[in-house]
C-alpha cells in the first residue's frame, strides 16, 4: 500500500496537465501512486496521459463528463494510500509538498486534513501573489463557517477520517471540498502549513453570472448544513438546495438575513483577532454591527481592537471570556 494517493480529475485540461502531472512525479517523496480520472476529455489529454510510463500513474477514464463530485468519488475508490493528496490539472505542487503534509499528518494523529499556503500564478506561470490562509485548527474551525480556508488542490487527508465522514457528497456539484472541510472539521483537527507548497493557475476567462451564482448557492448550502448539524437539526439537502437556487440566497433585505451576514462577519472577525489582526478585525466586527447592532460582544471586540498593545495583553483573560460568550451566538 502505498503511503499516499495524489487524486487529480481532468476534463480538457491539455494547456497544462503537463507542469501539474511533472510537478507529482518530481516530488522528494516517492511512495505514492498517482490516480488520473480524464473526465469525457475531447482533446489531446488522453494522448498527453498515455505518453507517460511511471508506474505509479493509474489511469481512469469517464466515458462522457460526468462532473468533478463524480470523478473524485470514482478516483477515490480506486485510490489506495493512507493518505490522500488532492492536485488540480492546472497547478503545480512544488518538490516538497507531499513530504511536507505526511510529516505533518505522522507526527500529529488527532488531524484529519492539512492544507498549506499557497501562490497565484498566471496564465503564463509567472507568480502574482503569496496566499497565507489561516493556519491553526481553533481559528480554522470558526473560520470555515464564513468562508472556505482550504485550497482544494493543495490539501492532504487522512484516507480513515476521509471514509468516517461519508467523502464528498454527490448532491454538491460545487462547493464540495467546502463541504467535506465543514464536516471533517466537526471531528477532527484541521491545520493549513504555512509553508508555500502549491501553486494555483488563475484562469483567463472570467466565470459566467450563472455559474457564479450556481457557487455560490452550493457555498451557502453548505454553510447552512454546518449550522443545522451544528444545532442538531436535519439538514434536508434537497429542499435547501432547491430554496437557495431559486434566489433567496442571503440578502439584507430580510431580518434574518442581516443576522445571518452579521454572524458570518463576526465569526470571521473574530478568527482575524485571534490571531492579533486588529485592524482587520476592526473592520469586520464594524461590518457585523453594521447588519446587526445588537450583536453586543462584537462591541466588545471594537474597543478591545482599539486599546494599546500593552493593555491588550493585560485584557486577554476577560477577551477569552468575552470570546466563550460569544460562542453561543
Amino acid at each position: 500500500m502505498p503511503r499516499v494517493s495524489v487524486l487529480m480529475c481532468v476534463h480538457d485540461g491539455e494547456r497544462y496537465l503537463r507542469q501539474a502531472v511533472d510537478s507529482i512525479l518530481a516530488q522528494t517523496l516517492t511512495d505514492f501512486e498517482f490516480v488520473v480520472v480524464d473526465d469525457g476529455s475531447t482533446d489531446s489529454t488522453a494522448v498527453i496521459l498515455g505518453g507517460y510510463t511511471d508506474a505509479r500513474i493509474v489511469r481512469l477514464k469517464n466515458e462522457s463528463n460526468v462532473g468533478l463530485t463524480r470523478s473524485l468519488n470514482r478516483g477515490l475508490a480506486a485510490a489506495s494510500g493512507e493518505y490522500v493528496a488532492r492536485q488540480d490539472a492546472d497547478d503545480v505542487s512544488l518538490p516538497a509538498r507531499l513530504e511536507q503534509q505526511v510529516h505533518f499528518l505522522d507526527s500529529r494523529p488527532a488531524y484529519g486534513l492539512v492544507g498549506s499556503a499557497f501562490a497565484y500564478l498566471d496564465h503564463n506561470g509567472h507568480v502574482m501573489e503569496m496566499v497565507c490562509p489561516l493556519t491553526k485548527s481553533c481559528d480554522l474551525k470558526v473560520g470555515l463557517l464564513v468562508t472556505n480556508w482550504f485550497t482544494h488542490g493543495a490539501v492532504m487527508l487522512r484516507r480513515s477520517c476521509l471514509d468516517q465522514t461519508g467523502g464528498y457528497r454527490a448532491l454538491f456539484k460545487y462547493a464540495q471540498d467546502y463541504d467535506l472541510w465543514l464536516r471533517l472539521a466537526e471531528r477532527y483537527e484541521v491545520a493549513n502549513l504555512p509553508l508555500v507548497l502549491y501553486q494555483y493557475r488563475v484562469a483567463n476567462d472570467s466565470i459566467s453570472v450563472r455559474k457564479h451564482a450556481e457557487q455560490e448557492a452550493y457555498a451557502n448550502l453548505a454553510r447552512e448544513c454546518a449550522r443545522r448539524r451544528r444545532a442538531g437539526e436535519v439538514e434536508e439537502l434537497d429542499a435547501l438546495l432547491n430554496w437557495l437556487m431559486s434566489g433567496r440566497t442571503l440578502t439584507r433585505k430580510t431580518v434574518n438575513g442581516k443576522k445571518q451576514l452579521s454572524l458570518r462577519s463576526y465569526l470571521y472577525a473574530r478568527s482575524l483577532f485571534s490571531q492579533d489582526q486588529l485592524e482587520a478585525a476592526r473592520v469586520y466586527f464594524l461590518r457585523s454591527l453594521w447588519d446587526d447592532p445588537w450583536r453586543v460582544h462584537a462591541w466588545g471586540y471594537v474597543a478591545a481592537t482599539l486599546a494599546p498593545v500593552g493593555l491588550v495583553e493585560k485584557l486577554r483573560g476577560p477577551i477569552r471570556r468575552l470570546r466563550a460568550l460569544g460562542n453561543r451566538d
